[in-house]
This record gives structure tokens, sequence and C-alpha cells, in this order.
């Protein structure tokens, strides 16, 4: 017989801990509770959230099972979770996230696993009032904890015969805080050779510190090829930029991998325009076509809460009543649906319709399927006319997936007043604009979306700023 702590915790923790209760008693299992009791309901009791008898049993124990915990927000006691955690020194939180088979679900093949550190960082909790209008949060980072952690990670994964971990942080923007625990990150990695590891080239392309990052791991892959697994970079740019650059991975160096870790179309009222995602895709279609070298890539910012905006564009915005999904969000889930495993050599042909405005990719998938994909980034509507070595592709039956802006025109995006901020509360003399009003203004830009299976005349009509995805 086992016998482990189980808190109750409060709220909707009792009820979830009695059928947890309920559930080991009809398995018969092993285990013999000892129950204790954390959070505001004891808080009157005790004069604490958290009683050191709590803390005695979890340590006699070795094992403890916990039930949500009110935590207030904005005001109140010390979260209960984080107090477990520094009085217990339980830095890792470790978090998979995998498909189970038979259950179907948005994602295939997700097999993650999170390590994260619980007791530095803004978790450490270190605060201050500096005035009635200005607070203050200490970021606490220490060598000591940034390499038990990464310890931790990279022995986890060999254990578990994972090959790839990724030291994921913001050291472009806290160089000191992030960048310590990056170094960290980096010098346990030298223990683990056959462990890949993500480097990164900074928060933008095309400056001395993306060239000069390059140049380090180009160097360091000559004597150690895995060095780094891919190299992180970043663009947040003008859609122009995106479109003008769809050929920027053809000449890159296959010597070592790129991860395109965050990219987005930031138009110039900074909203998810139609225009922004089309030239999103076209950048796509350049990456998708030089796969040998871009392994991995992933759009961001991911979510936007109207009201509450850190800043945007974002893939999807939603508040209590709803979700919106932006055009970004349709451009997404048509190169996932439609993935390839192998590109298609298009013999220089994407290099003709480039100066068309027409960027093109295309790919095999698993199943031997051909699927192409087109993003019209004029303003007019334009044809294609398709055909394979074999010959046209007229009467074949064909599945097409079409992205454009609602009603079929794509709106001019003009900066508003809502400019000057990322996302948040602006000033705007002599009023103060919300996060509201900034969101309203820089709402998604409607879209139809359509799925259709037909017999294909070998012509495809591409709508002035459109994203088309033929599958045969």
């Amino acid at each position: 017989m086992r016998t482990v702590t189980l808190i109750k915790g409060d709220g909707i923790g009792p009820e979830i801990s009695q059928s947890v209760i309920d559930i080991f008693k009809a398995l018969n299992a092993p285990i013999e509770w000892d129950i204790q009791e954390a959070g505001a309901d004891v808080l009157e009791k005790e004069g604490t959230v958290l009683p050191q008898k709590v803390l005695d049993s979890i340590k006699k124990n070795k094992v403890a099972l916990k039930a949500p915990v009110t935590t207030p927000i904005g005001h109140g006691f010390k979260s209960v979770n984080v107090t477990l955690r520094k009085a217990l020194d339980l830095y890792i939180s470790l978090r998979p996230a995998y498909n189970i088979a038979g259950i179907k679900t948005r994602f295939d093949k997700v097999d993650l696993i999170t390590v994260r550190e619980n007791t530095e960082d803004l978790y450490a909790g270190i605060e201050r009032k500096v005035d009635d209008d200005t607070m203050e949060s200490i970021k606490l980072i220490t060598r000591s904890a940034s390499t038990r952690i990464a310890e931790f990670a990279f022995e986890y994964a060999k254990k578990n015969n994972r090959k790839m971990v990724s030291a994921v942080t913001k050291a472009n923007i806290c160089k000191l805080t992030d960048g310590l625990f990056l170094e960290c990150a980096r010098k346990v990695s030298e223990k683990y050779p056959e462990i890949k590891c993500i480097g990164t080239a900074g928060p933008f392309v095309g400056n001395d510190f993306h060239k000069n990052a390059w140049d380090f791991y180009r160097n360091q892959a000559k004597n150690n090829k895995d060095f780094s697994y891919a190299v992180d970079e970043h663009y947040y740019v003008a859609p122009e930029w995106l479109y003008e650059n769809t050929s920027f991975y053809d000449d890159y160096p296959r010597d070592v991998y790129v991860f395109a870790g965050e990219y987005a179309a930031h138009d110039a009222n900074l909203s998810n325009s139609v225009d922004g995602a089309v030239a999103e895709a076209a950048m796509m279609t350049g990456m998708e076509r030089n796969g040998d070298v871009v392994r991995l890539a992933s759009y961001a910012p991911l979510f936007n809460r109207i009201g509450h905006s850190q800043w945007t564009p974002d893939m999807i915005w939603f508040d209590a009543d709803k979700v919106v999904l932006t055009p970004t969000y349709y451009v997404q889930k048509m190169f996932s649906d439609f993935a390839g495993s192998a590109a298609l050599d298009l013999n220089g042909q994407e290099k003709t319709l480039r100066e068309k405005k027409i960027y093109i990719s295309a790919v095999k998938n698993a199943e031997g399927k051909k699927i192409i994909k087109i993003a019209n980034g004029s303003d007019e509507e334009q044809s294609l006319a398709l055909s394979t070595n074999s010959g046209s592709l007229a009467g074949s039956i064909v599945e097409i997936a079409k992205l454009t802006a609602k009603g079929g025109i794509a709106k001019k995006v003009l900066a508003t007043d809502a400019i000057g901020t990322s996302g948040g509360t602006k000033g705007v003399s002599p009023d103060v604009m919300s996060n509201l009003q900034v969101c309203e203004k820089r709402a998604p830009e409607a879209v139809d979306y359509s799925l259709t299976k037909k017999d294909f005349t070998g012509e495809i009509i591409l709508p002035a700023k459109s994203f088309v995805v033929i599958s045969l």
C-alpha cells in the first residue's frame, strides 16, 4: 500500500478530488490517501493558505496529487502553486503533449515535451511599488538554476530517445537575463553531442547581427556538424518585403538548416489584412520550395484577446463570446492541410511567374498526390494553365482550396490613429484610445474560404489578392 498526499483544493477542487478517490477505489488501486487542505477555504482557519502540515505530509510521502486551488488575480494572497514550488524546490514543470490513438484532433503526430523552470524568471515573485502609477517586477535568472533545468532537459531527452532540444528565450530583448539562460543551455548541450540544439540569428534579418550569427554557426558546423540542428531567424516585415523575398532561401548554403521561428506581415495598420496573409503565403511557397534547408517554420504571434491585446497582428482573435479566424489563419490551415513530403522541381517557372506577382510551389505528399500552392499578390485577376511532363491536367479530379477577400476585393490598408503602439492602450491627445478601440481599428479583414472537388479544366482562375491550393 502506498500513501499519497491529496490536496483537495477549493472551488471545483473537492468535487474533482472525490472523483479521483472513487476511480482509484473502483480500480482497487493500492493507494491510501493522506488528505490535506490548502487554499482560500483554509485561510481563515489556519491563517495561511498553505499550512506547514501540508508540506510535512508531502515531504513524508514523497508523492502528492493536488486539485485546483484559487489564485487571486491582481490582489490577495500569493499563489499556492508558486509557494509549493519554492518550499519544495519543485523547479521542473514537465508537460507532455501528444496524440492519443483513436481520438481525432486538429493536428496529427504531435509529440512534444515542455520543460519549464518554475522558481525563477517572473515566477520569483519579486515585486515592488515605485509609486501609485508605477509597479516593478524583477526578472531573476541565475546560472545555477538555468544550468540545472538545461541538464534535466538534455538528460530527459537522452533517456527517452529524443533527438532535439529547443531553448526558448527572449534573449533578443532580455539580453542579460535570457542571455544567461541561453548561454547555460548552450554550455550543457556540449555534453550531449547526439542531441540537436536550435540556435538563433536574432530578431531581424539583413543586419550585421544576423550576418555575424550565421557566420558563427557555419564556422562551428565545419568542426561539428551537429553543433546546431537549425538556426532560428525572425522577420516581422511589410507585405512588400515578403513578396520581394520569396527567393530568400534559394541561395542559402545547405550546411546548417533554418528555423523560420517567427514571421508575420506587418501592414501599415498592423492589422490582419488579406494582402498581408497572401504575402505570407507567397513567402511560404519559397520556404516550401526550399524545404531541404528550411526544416521548421512557425507564424507568430498566435492569439489576440480582443480588448486585452498585447500586439497585433495575430493568427486567431477571441473574446469571451467569439473566436475570429483571420486571413492568416486560413493560410496556415491550407499549408497544414495540404502538406508535402518532397518538393517538386518547377524548372525555373517560379522565377518567370514572380514577374506577374504569382508565387508558386509544388510538392508531393506521402500518398503520391501532387499539391500546387499559388499566391496571387497582384490587384488583378489572373489565370494559369497547369500541366505536368505527361501533358495537360484537363479532366483530372482535383481538390481546390481557395482564400479570397470577402466579396473578392481586398481592402487597401491605410494607417489609422491606432498606429504608435504595438497593440495596447494608446494615448491620443487630448483623449486616450482604449485597447478595445485599438483592436476595432485593426480588426481582421473578412474572407471567403472554400474547399471543393471538381473536374479540372486545366486552367485555374486566380482572383486578385488570393491564395489557392490544388491537390491532384
